[in-house]
């Protein structure tokens, strides 16, 4: 039943949904970020109260704000990675949909992207490399998968 709503859906509708969920997924990233940033002392200083917030460049030997900083470090690198990663999957993704290339493998490699992008930041956040590193490589086989289906369907549609 699933199956079968989910191949009725067009291209457009399941791109359009996964954009979605991949803006609220790298919105969620920034908050959690951006809260890291208090406990580690990295604000700057008129966020907070005198001598508490310094950019993060106030010597601490505390253990609980050295943590602080390291959770905050992976935030950081959570949320570049995402910089990174989403643009060119949905720019690969909107483009298999304006050039007419194959819906079915566009939908299916773009809900696979959109998970693996979802799994990578959740392996980061929980410090798993070896899962964070498979979510990678399943995202980049997707991103190479649209490209393929992408240049197929531009060029089918040029084909006299």
């Amino acid at each position: 039943m699933a199956a079968a709503r989910f191949a009725a859906l067009t291209d457009t509708q399941v791109v359009m949904a996964c954009t979605v969920v991949l803006y609220l997924k790298y919105w969620v990233c920034l908050i959690l970020g951006a809260m890291s940033k208090y406990p580690a002392g990295s604000r700057p200083p008129e966020d907070g109260p005198p001598g508490k917030q310094s950019f993060g460049l106030a010597a601490d030997d505390d253990k609980v704000v050295k943590a602080a900083k390291v959770n905050e470090m992976r935030w950081n690198r959570i949320v570049g990675n995402d910089i990174e990663n989403i643009p060119i999957g949905l720019i690969m993704s909107w483009a298999c949909v304006v050039c007419r290339a194959d819906p079915a493998t566009t939908k299916a490699a773009v809900v696979v992207f959109t998970s693996a992008r979802v799994f990578h930041s959740i392996f980061y956040a929980i410090a798993l490399s070896r899962p964070r590193g498979f979510a990678y490589l399943v995202q980049t086989g997707c991103i190479m998968t649209l490209a393929w289906n992408g240049l197929t369907g531009a060029f089918a549609a040029s084909s006299p």
